[in-house]
């Protein structure tokens, strides 16, 4: 697959504010506007007044937007409460949904994603005591700033991960705050409730790339710099190459160990195809690949494509990515009494890959099928409860064509099986720009 890498000074995606892009597209599409009203409560249900509530991200309500979650002009509008902790928020896109940030001094910054205008005022958001602390040894502080040293405003830190004693804790610990934002100064707390070596922390902001980073607790204030990022951009199509429009693709991290993983990234192709992801962290290696629910109907699969940033302001134009036609898998579960398989039952094929990972209801008389799969190569589990495969049934399958051969041969089993979410693609971890 083509790939072309830039170095450039000047870089017209990096340069320019896709903000302006975002509120030129927001405009055209709706000259109506949206209202968020909604109340903000303390652990007792009393009012919060003065908490502050601004909009983070955004997301489309219908098909897959080509700017990132945070690039929308929506993003950044904030309101105070009131003395009965009431906040209006206007004049937003009411094409989108929209994940909200609360802040108040003395309490635990709080996310509410999924806010949809149209649905009325929100139920009442609560805020959570923040845990007061004086023993530096239990407090992280930080300052984010920008390449150029000035204060980064209203950056979100999240907790996501943990070092205690030669013990290493990964995603939410509860006995650590589990994000703040940088004030005007662009500075922030982080407190544990029990000792702590180091916390890592997930930094995030609009226009610049995301960073991870791990800093001990202490009196002295950390510092975190966080830089524009690579940009990634190229065309999807089909086989024949007509341009695949209105696709959502997902940007993943390939680097998953000790934890140290970005959030995946959405965003969608434009009508020929074209895709961009702007403030991709550099020094990593990013796959990117199409969701299977938006090329539902057309028959194609692909990927990951893996592709490297190296260096800030770098562009990496990976050309065209050309989907294939998805192979078919079908087969029968064969149980040893002869007896029709049970409701609701399962088999899964899970690649190394969560993105190709499929799950599929059995039919009563075993049959089952997979169609649109990627090449690869698949590990197989059934969950029928009171049964589980023979020492003989294919564990793995090499899918480099369509398969209409696979046969599962199962015996009782002493131990109740079922198939759990944990066999179906998961995004966890998922940013606060990326609610669904």
């Amino acid at each position: 697959m083509p790939s072309t890498v830039i170095v450039a000074t000047i870089i017209f995606l990096s340069t320019v504010p896709l903000c302006t892009f975002a509120s030129t597209t927001a405009k055209a599409m709706s000259e109506d506007s949206a209202t968020i009203n909604g109340t903000v409560v303390g652990e007792a249900g009393q009012p919060a007044k003065d908490a502050t509530v601004f909009v983070y991200s955004a997301h489309l309500k219908k098909g897959y937007a080509i700017v990132c979650p945070t690039c929308w002009v929506d993003c950044g509008r904030r309101a105070d409460t009131n003395a009965q902790g009431q906040f209006t928020i206007t004049g937003l896109n009411p094409n989108l949904k929209f994940r909200l940030l609360v802040l108040k001094e003395g309490f635990t910054a709080t996310a509410k994603g999924g806010v949809d205008p149209a649905q009325g005022p929100l139920q009442p958001i609560k805020l959570i005591p923040r845990a007061a602390s004086s023993d530096e040894s239990k407090i992280v502080h930080g300052r984010v700033t920008d390449a150029t040293g000035n204060p980064i405003a209203g950056a979100l830190v999240e907790s996501v991960g943990a070092f205690q004693s030669g013990v290493t804790s990964f995603g939410t610990v509860e006995w650590i705050d589990p994000l703040a934002v940088t004030n005007a100064s662009g500075d922030f707390e982080i407190v544990s409730t029990k000792p702590v070596e180091k916390i890592m922390l997930r930094v995030s902001t609009r226009a610049l790339a995301p960073k991870l980073v791990t800093e001990p607790p202490g009196p002295a204030t950390n510092s975190i710099v966080l830089t524009e990022g690579a940009t990634i951009l190229g065309r999807l199509v089909e086989p024949n190459g007509t341009p695949i429009a209105h696709t959502e693709l997902v940007m993943v991290s390939h680097d998953r160990s000790n934890g140290e993983r970005f959030s995946e990234v959405r965003v969608g192709t434009d009508q020929d195809g074209s895709f961009v992801f702007t403030n991709v962290p550099a020094r990593r290696v990013w796959g990117i690949y199409p969701t299977s629910e938006s090329l539902q109907g057309r028959n194609l699969t692909a990927g990951p494509y893996w592709y490297e940033t190296i260096v800030d302001r770098q562009v990496v134009n990976v050309g065209k990515i050309t989907l294939r036609r998805g192979f078919s898998v079908s087969g029968r579960i064969d149980l040893p009494d002869r007896k029709d398989i049970p409701a609701s039952m399962h088999v899964s094929m899970c690649s190394e890959w969560d993105v190709n990972s499929r799950l599929s209801d059995i039919a009563s008389d075993g049959t089952f099928e997979f169609r649109t799969l990627a090449p690869g190569i698949y590990s197989l589990q059934v969950g029928i409860t009171g049964y589980t495969p023979t020492a003989d049934a294919p564990r793995e399958l090499l899918i480099e064509r369509d398969r209409r051969d696979v046969v599962i041969h199962m015996t009782r089993s002493t131990t109740v099986t079922g198939v759990t979410d944990s066999l179906m693609p998961l995004s966890d971890n998922l940013p606060l720009n990326a609610e669904r």
